[in-house]
């Protein structure tokens, strides 16, 4: 859930550095949009410190925290790097022990079960995982 994020099926194309940034940013923008029971600057105080973060629109929100803080930026840059070396080692510390070969080719189809999971992704659950 660090890394998935949804296409729209009209820009179903071959991913990009640059598109994943986009669909990751989006990502982050709607979980913000999304967090209505707790208040964004408790969040955001509880994960980085960083409660001033939390005004303006859930755009702005998304921009802030991707400008201030290097745990928002870090799953962008592995998957960029991924991208662009197709070397799976830059996930080498969290695929450790693990086979999930599968998981990162990017080939598999997108399932019922993995976009309910986005759907219900929260903004606290989403940054626990950072």
């Amino acid at each position: 859930m660090k890394y998935a994020v949804r296409m729209r099926p009209d820009h179903a194309q071959e991913m990009s550095p640059e598109i994943y940034r986009f669909a990751y940013l989006e990502k982050l923008r709607n979980l913000i949009e999304k967090e209505i029971w707790v208040p964004l600057p408790v969040v955001l105080d509880r994960f980085f410190t960083a409660p001033h973060l939390a005004s303006g629109n859930p755009q702005q929100i998304a921009e802030a925290m991707w400008r201030e803080l290097s745990e928002v930026r870090e799953p962008v840059r592995r998957v960029e790097e991924w991208l662009i070396t197709g070397e799976p080692s830059v996930f080498a510390e969290e695929l450790e022990g693990k086979d999930l070969s599968g998981e990162i080719s990017g080939e598999h189809e997108e399932r019922e079960d993995l976009l309910k999971e986005l759907e219900e992704l929260s903004l606290e659950d989403f940054l626990a995982l950072l």
